[in-house]
C-alpha cells in the first residue's frame, strides 16, 4: 500500500515536473517572442541603410528624368551596379533654381557613395535637358543625412554674387535637416526653419570645407556636406600627436592640404606622412590671413603667454568679436577660420578654442 501510495506519489510529482518544464519552455517561448520584438522595436528605430531609404520628391515619378541622372553618374564614372533614387525635386524661390536627382550606390570596392545630379543653376525655371554630376559624397552606412554645398560653378550656372550652391537631404527617420556656414552672410538673412530638405545659395566663401549639417538627434556626430566636383577635395581626417609631432590621418596626404575643424584653422599639412604646421604664425608660407567682416589684411605674431596677436597692415575697421580668416594661396576661393577677434592692450588677439590633444569628429583635410 505504502509502495502504491510512493508509486503515485512519484508519479505526481512527476507530473508537476512535467508540467512546470512546459510552462517554463512556454514562458521562454513568450519572453523570446516579446524580447525579439523589443529588439525589431529597437532596430526599427535606426537609421536604415541608405539603400532603403525611399524615393522622395515631387519628380519622384518622372522614369524618364530618373533614367537621364543615372546615366549622367554612369558618364561621370564612379558607379559600380545599380543606383538606387533617393531624391528627384525641382527647387523654387532660390536665387538661383535647378533640378536635382539624389542617388545612392556602391563603386568597384563596395564603397557606399551617393551623387547629386542636377540640370545648370537659373534665375528662371531650370531645364533638364542638361544633367551633369554637381557633388559626390561617401556617407556612412546609415547616415542621417546627405548633402552638398558647391563652391564652384559650372560655365552653364548662372549664380548671383558667386554664391555657394547647398543642398541637404534627411533620412526618413529623422525628416529634418539643417546646414550652418561660417561664413557671414551679408544680407543677414535668418535661417530657414528645418525641414526634410535645405535648398539654399550661401555666401560666397561657403565650401564643404566650413559648413556642418545637422539633423538635431542627440547621437550624431557632426555631419559633413560633400564638396562639388570642382571644388578642393574635403575629406574627413583625424588628428593626433605621433614620436611628438601633429600629425593628420585621412586618405592621402599632400603637403599644403588645409586641415581644419567645424571651428578653426587646425594647420598646414607639410608631407605626405600628414605632419602638420600647427603654428599660425608659420602659414603665411600658404596664404594671407584678415578680418571677415571688412577684409582687413594683416600680420600674425606670438604674443606673450602663448597668446596670438593680429596686427592689421591695410585700411579698414577691425572690430571686436569679429572673425580672422586664412585665405588659402593654392586653393582659389578657400576660406577658412583662424579664430576670434579681441581687444587686448591696444592691439587685437586671436582668441582660437582649439585643442589639438582631443579627437575632432568634424575635422577635415582640404585638398587641392
Amino acid at each position: 500500500m505504502r509502495q502504491n501510495v510512493s508509486q503515485a506519489g512519484q508519479g505526481w510529482v512527476r507530473d508537476a515536473l512535467l508540467v512546470a518544464t512546459w510552462a517554463g519552455l512556454a514562458l521562454v517561448g513568450i519572453v523570446a517572442v516579446i524580447a525579439g520584438f523589443a529588439v525589431h522595436e529597437i532596430q526599427s528605430n535606426l537609421d536604415p541603410e541608405l539603400d532603403d531609404w525611399p524615393l522622395r520628391g515631387s519628380l519622384a515619378g518622372d522614369e524618364a528624368l530618373l533614367d537621364r541622372a543615372e546615366q549622367a553618374w554612369r558618364d561621370f564614372g564612379g558607379l559600380d551596379g545599380d543606383a538606387h533614387p533617393l531624391f528627384a525635386e525641382r527647387s523654387s524661390e532660390l536665387a538661383a533654381n535647378m533640378v536635382l536627382v539624389a542617388m545612392a550606390g556602391r563603386t568597384d570596392d563596395d564603397r557606399l557613395v551617393v551623387a547629386f545630379v542636377t540640370s545648370p543653376a537659373t534665375t528662371g525655371t531650370p531645364a533638364t535637358d542638361r544633367l551633369f554630376v554637381r557633388a559626390v559624397s561617401f556617407p556612412k552606412e546609415r547616415p542621417l543625412a546627405v548633402g552638398f554645398v558647391a563652391a564652384r560653378q559650372d560655365p552653364s550656372d548662372a549664380v548671383p554674387d558667386g554664391g555657394s550652391l547647398a543642398f541637404a537631404l534627411a533620412g526618413p527617420k529623422n525628416p529634418v535637416v539643417s546646414v550652418r556656414t561660417n561664413v557671414i552672410d551679408p544680407g543677414r538673412r535668418e535661417p530657414e526653419p528645418p525641414g526634410e530638405t535645405f535648398w539654399r545659395v550661401l555666401p560666397r566663401g561657403a565650401g564643404a570645407w566650413n559648413t556642418t549639417m545637422s539633423t538635431g538627434q542627440s547621437h550624431e556626430e557632426p555631419l559633413r556636406p560633400a564638396a562639388g566636383v570642382r571644388d578642393p577635395a574635403t575629406t574627413l581626417a583625424k588628428v593626433s600627436t605621433r614620436d611628438g609631432a601633429v600629425a593628420a590621418e585621412y586618405r592621402t596626404p599632400a603637403a599644403g592640404d588645409l586641415v581644419t575643424s567645424s571651428t578653426a584653422m587646425l594647420g598646414v599639412v607639410t608631407d605626405t606622412s600628414g605632419r602638420m604646421e600647427t603654428t599660425p604664425t608659420a602659414w603665411t608660407a600658404w596664404g594671407s590671413v584678415s578680418t571677415e567682416k571688412s577684409g582687413v589684411p594683416g600680420t600674425l605674431t606670438a604674443g606673450s603667454g602663448g597668446t596670438l596677436l593680429f596686427t592689421a597692415t591695410g585700411p579698414g575697421e577691425v572690430a571686436d568679436d569679429d572673425r580672422l580668416v586664412f585665405t588659402s594661396a593654392a586653393n582659389a576661393g578657400v576660406v577658412v577660420e583662424v579664430g576670434r577677434l579681441t581687444k587686448a592692450d591696444g592691439g587685437w588677439q586671436v582668441e582660437r578654442g582649439v585643442n589639438l590633444s582631443q579627437y575632432q569628429l568634424s575635422t577635415v583635410a582640404v585638398t587641392p
